[in-house]
């Protein structure tokens, strides 16, 4: 006991005895070993919750996506396009007061007009990319954690469309079910290949499972995952399918909170 109070957990005491003091040996031991386990897990949790606040800020609008867009605003004056570029200069600067907010949670409408500005943005720099939505009334205030769309949003248009140079299509399906919110996000993009797929795949597996894994590529969906399964646990889930040349679909489960 005097052992544990000094934060040495995990200790046990051999037990040679049958009887009643057999039994609380036994009990303290269990009771030892649960704790220490317990103590290690949330360890692990909080460096990898400090981990994935760490890489958000690499979904955060970058450099590059803010240089081309303060071109196309520049070509929008200098062509007499004043209005379309202040309606630019506004976007830009909503998605830049929701990058700098820091709240954890935020409504679906909110994640969801952050998403429509960037995606405007880029159709106006890629005037072949279509975006649907299809997405239930009902959900757009419920409360989601912030940035787990948008990341998935991105990857498809940096890796799904890069080689597409024509009819790229992008989905965006958001519907109530039961108890749980479903996120689909479907592209009509190169798709990813096989060897990638799996190798991303055995990463989203081991992100379950609540193991620590190495970013490599695809920072995006690595670190939505990694937030989803430190937020909502075995109450969430994420999946991926894809086919190469045809496309990718990411789908998103996550409790409903209002």
């Amino acid at each position: 006991m005097k052992k544990i109070r000094n934060n040495q957990f995990g200790i046990t005491i051999p037990n040679r005895y049958n009887d009643q003091i057999g039994q609380m040996i036994d009990g303290f031991n269990e009771m030892s070993t649960a704790l220490s386990n317990l103590i290690q897990q949330n360890r692990m949790k909080d460096k990898l919750r400090q981990e994935a606040e760490l890489k958000i800020l690499q979904q955060r609008i970058n450099p590059h996506f803010l240089c081309n867009t303060l071109e196309i605003m520049n070509g929008m004056i200098l062509s007499g396009q004043e209005m379309k570029a202040v309606r630019f200069c506004e976007m830009l600067g909503k998605m830049y007061r929701y990058d700098m907010g820091d709240e954890d949670f935020v409504s679906l409408k909110e994640e969801l007009s952050y998403v429509k500005n960037y995606l405007a943005i880029i159709q106006c720099r890629n005037g072949k990319l279509t975006v649907s939505y299809e997405i239930d009334d009902e959900v757009m205030n419920l409360s989601i954690l912030k940035f787990i769309i948008h990341p998935i949003v991105e990857n498809s248009i940096k890796h799904g469309f890069r080689e597409k140079p024509i009819d790229n299509n992008l989905t965006i399906v958001i519907k109530k079910m039961e108890y749980q919110l479903y996120v689909d996000i479907i592209d009509n993009g190169d798709g990813i290949p096989e060897e990638d797929f799996l190798e991303l795949q055995d990463k989203i597996k081991r992100i379950k499972s609540g193991q620590k894994v190495q970013y490599s590529g695809h920072i995006g969906i690595m670190n939505t995952c990694y937030r989803l399964f430190l937020q909502y646990g075995n109450e969430c889930d994420f999946m991926m399918e894809t086919n190469l040349h045809y496309g990718t679909k990411t789908e998103i489960r996550i409790p409903i909170r209002e």
